[in-house]
C-alpha cells in the first residue's frame, strides 16, 4: 500500500507535468469547468425543490419566477460548460498524448537494443504505448475523483442532517458494486498487459495477408486461407477470453446494481410517505431524492476511481516509470567527446545476444587504424555482422573492451560516435519515401544538395533511370506513381545513403549480394577510392572483394583464426585460403577481366 501511495503521488506529478507543458492556462481552465460541473447539479436540485414549493403552496408570482429563472438557467450554463469541459478535455487528451508519443519515442530511440530484441523487452514497450490513455489521464483521473468527494460530501451532509440512517445505508449499498466493477476492471486490465504477445501474433498474420512485401508469397504459395485460420484462432482465443470475462462481469453488475437501488426506492417511498404525512414539503421530497441520488453516483464514481487507482494504475505506471528508467545509450552530456578517427581496438571480447546462452564472439582482439581497409571473412552466423553492431555501440559487450581513438567506446558520446561512421546493414530499409529522402537520410542537413544526391547515386551504380527525377516517390505504397524497385536496384539506393554521408569511416554488409558482376565491380572501385583517403570496414562472403583490404580477418565459430593481408593468407593455406580457391573456380573468368 505505501509503495503504491508512492507511485500514485509520482504518477501525478507526471500526468500534471505533461498536462501543463502542453497548456498551463487550458489546465487551470479545465480545473475551473470541473468545480463549476460538480457544483452545479447541486445547485439545480436545491433551486428545483425551492421551485417545486413555491408551485405547491401558492407563493408570490415573483418569488416562483425567480427560482424557474434561476432553474433554467442553471441548466442551460450546466449544459453549456458541460460541452465545454469535454472539449477541453479531449483538446488536453489529444495534446498530451501526442507529448506522451514524443517521449516514448525519444525514449525507444535511446533504448540499447539489448532491450528491444528481447520478448520481455517488447512486451514492456508494448504496454507502456498501449495504456497511453492511462498515463496521460491520472491527473484528469485525480480531478474527477475531487469532483466526486466534492459531491458527495454536500450530498451526505444534506441527507445526514435528515436522516442520519439512509445516509449511511446508501454508502453501504453502494461498496458491492464498487468491488465488482473494480475486481473485473482489473481482470480486463490484466488481461490487456498480459495478453499483448497475443495481439502481436494476430496482427502479425494480418499484415501477411494484407502487406505487399509478404503478400507475394502468400499468393505465390496459396497460403491465405492457412495465414488466416492462424489469425483467426489466435484473435478467437483472445476475443474468447474478453467475452468470457464480460459475461461474469454482467452477471456480477446487474446482482450489485439490484442491491444499490433497492435502498434508493426504499428511501423515495420514505420521503413521499413524509411528504403525505406533511413532515416534509413537496420541495424537499425532490431535494432529499436529488441528494440520495448523489450519495450513491458521486461515492461510487469516488471510490471505483481511487480503487481503479490502486489496484489499475499504480502497476501500470510502475511499468512506465520502469521504461523511462532503463538507462540509455544516446546520451549526450558525456564528458568525452570524438572530433576524428585515429582507431578502433578489441580486446579480448565476448559476446552473446540478449537471454541466448551461446556467445556469438569468443575473446575477438584487432585493431583497425586510420586509413586502413580491412575485410571481416566468413561463412554466415559467425558473427561478423555482430562485430559492426558492436563498434556502433548499438549492444554492449559480456566482458572484454572496445576501444576508440584508445578510450572505452561508452566514455563518448553517441551521436558524436555515430557521426564517424557510414553504415550499409546487411538488413537495409527500403523507405517509402522519395528518392531524395532514401539518399540523404543519412545527413538530412544536406537534403536539398541535388548535385551531392546524384554523385551518390552513380557512386553507387544506381540505374540510370533513377537520375531524370530524384522527388520521384519509391513504392507505390503512398503514391500509385511510386517506382517498384528490384532488389538490386534498391541495395544501389542504400549504399547511396552510405556515399552520401561525409564520414571518415566507411561500413559495409555484404553490399553486393544482389547487385550483377558488373555493379560489383564498380562498386569496390568506388570503395578503393574513397576508403583510400578515408577507414573502410567489409563484410562479405565473396573473397574476391577482400583482396584489396589491407588487413583480413578470419571469424571462425566466434574466434578470429587467421589475420593478415590477402596475399599472406593464401600462402598460410589455412581456411581463408580455401574459400578463396573454392570461390576462384566459379568466378575465374570475372577475376580474370577484372583483376
Amino acid at each position: 500500500m505505501k509503495e503504491s501511495i508512492k507511485i500514485l503521488i509520482k504518477s501525478f506529478k507526471h500526468s500534471l507535468s505533461i498536462t501543463c507543458s502542453v497548456g498551463k492556462v487550458l489546465t487551470i481552465f479545465y480545473i475551473v469547468l470541473q468545480i463549476i460541473n460538480s457544483t452545479l447539479p447541486l445547485f439545480i436540485t436545491f433551486v428545483f425543490s425551492g421551485f417545486l414549493d413555491a408551485l405547491a403552496y401558492n407563493k408570490s408570482e415573483k418569488e416562483t419566477t425567480l427560482y424557474l429563472a434561476f432553474f433554467f438557467s442553471a441548466a442551460v450554463l450546466s449544459l453549456f460548460t458541460g460541452n465545454l469541459s469535454r472539449y477541453v478535455a479531449s483538446t488536453l487528451a489529444d495534446k498530451t498524448g501526442r507529448e506522451y508519443d514524443r517521449r516514448i519515442l525519444r525514449k525507444l530511440n535511446e533504448l540499447p537494443l539489448s532491450v528491444i530484441d528481447t520478448s520481455k523487452g517488447r512486451d514492456l514497450i508494448d504496454n507502456v504505448q498501449n495504456f497511453k490513455g492511462l498515463a496521460t489521464s491520472v491527473f484528469s483521473d485525480a480531478l474527477g475523483i475531487f469532483s466526486s468527494i466534492y459531491s458527495f460530501i454536500i450530498a451526505f451532509a444534506a441527507i445526514f442532517v435528515y436522516n442520519p440512517l439512509f445516509a449511511i445505508i446508501f454508502v453501504v449499498l453502494t461498496i458491492p458494486g464498487i468491488i465488482v466493477d473494480s475486481y473485473f476492471y482489473k481482470k480486463n486490465t490484466d488481461l490487456a498487459m498480459n495478453g499483448v504477445m497475443d495481439t502481436r501474433k494476430f496482427n502479425y498474420y494480418k499484415w501477411m495477408l494484407v502487406d505487399l512485401w509478404p503478400g507475394r508469397d502468400v499468393r505465390m504459395y496459396d497460403l491465405t486461407e492457412p495465414i488466416l485460420k492462424r489469425h483467426i484462432e489466435e484473435m478467437d482465443k483472445y476475443i474468447n477470453k474478453r467475452k468470457k470475462l464480460a459475461d461474469a462481469g454482467l452477471r456480477s453488475g446487474l446482482g450489485s446494481e439490484f442491491i444499490k437501488r433497492s435502498g434508493e426506492v426504499v428511501f423515495t417511498v420514505f420521503v413521499i410517505v413524509q411528504a403525505f404525512q406533511g413532515v416534509i414539503t413537496i420541495g424537499e421530497v425532490a431535494l432529499y431524492i436529488g441528494f440520495a441520488l448523489g450519495i450513491c453516483e458521486s461515492f461510487a464514481a469516488a471510490a471505483r476511481a481511487v480503487a481503479d487507482m490502486f489496484i489499475v494504475t499504480a502497476p501500470h505506471m510502475s511499468w512506465l516509470f520502469e521504461f523511462f528508467d532503463i538507462p540509455g545509450v544516446n546520451i549526450t552530456d558525456k564528458s568525452s567527446d570524438v572530433k576524428s578517427f585515429e582507431s578502433i581496438e578489441f580486446k579480448d571480447v565476448y559476446f552473446k545476444y540478449p537471454l541466448q546462452e551461446n556467445y556469438v564472439l569468443k575473446g575477438v582482439s584487432f585493431k583497425l587504424n586510420k586509413g586502413e581497409r580491412m575485410s571481416i571473412v566468413g561463412i554466415n552466423g559467425v558473427g561478423k555482422s555482430t562485430i559492426i553492431k558492436l563498434i556502433l555501440g548499438l549492444y554492449e559487450i559480456e566482458s572484454g573492451e572496445i576501444l576508440l581513438n584508445g578510450r572505452p567506446i561508452g566514455e563518448y558520446n553517441t551521436k558524436d560516435l555515430h557521426a564517424l561512421f557510414s553504415v550499409m546493414f546487411q538488413q537495409y530499409v527500403q523507405y517509402p519515401l522519395s528518392l531524395r529522402e532514401n539518399v540523404a537520410l543519412s545527413a538530412v542537413e544536406s537534403l536539398n544538395d541535388d548535385e551531392r544526391i546524384l554523385a551518390a547515386l552513380k557512386q553507387s551504380s544506381a540505374p540510370e533511370f533513377l537520375f531524370s527525377d530524384i522527388d520521384v516517390n519509391m513504392t507505390r505504397q503512398f503514391d500509385d506513381k511510386g517506382v517498384e524497385l528490384s532488389k538490386g536496384q534498391w541495395q544501389s539506393v542504400a549504399l547511396s545513403r552510405v556515399f552520401f554521408k561525409d564520414a571518415p569511416v566507411l561500413i559495409f554488409d555484404e553490399p553486393a549480394a544482389s547487385l550483377d558482376a558488373e555493379a560489383e565491380d564498380y562498386i569496390l572501385d568506388n570503395y578503393m577510392k574513397l576508403s583510400s583517403q578515408k577507414t573502410g570496414i567489409m563484410i562479405s562472403h565473396r573473397i574476391y572483394g577482400a583482396r584489396f583490404s589491407t588487413k583480413i580477418i578470419v571469424l571462425q565459430d566466434g574466434k578470429i583464426t587467421e589475420c593478415g593481408t590477402h596475399d599472406e593468407l593464401v600462402e598460410k593455406n589455412g581456411f581463408y585460403c580455401e574459400l578463396y580457391n573454392l570461390q576462384k573456380s566459379k568466378y575465374m573468368n570475372g577475376e580474370e577481366t577484372t583483376a
